[in-house]
């Protein structure tokens, strides 16, 4: 499983780095790029968590709360 999750970290990261708000500049600065590769690998540790304990609430609100 730790594999899928590194797996998906590294498809979900190419994306998070050029996402930009309105105006703002495309370059994604060391310290954002750290605070975006730590939220994803939170919420991938928390989905693996709850899939392990067979939580599917729990699995599903990294899905069900993206914008």
């Amino acid at each position: 499983m730790k594999s899928l999750i590194t797996a998906a970290a590294v498809a979900f990261l190419p994306l998070v780095a050029c996402t930009t708000q309105d105006g703002a500049p495309i370059a994604v600065t060391a310290s954002q790029s750290e605070v975006e590769t730590a939220a994803i690998t939170a919420l991938l540790n928390a989905q693996d968590a709850a899939w392990n304990r067979g939580d599917i609430d729990a699995f599903m609100d990294g899905y069900w709360k993206s914008h």
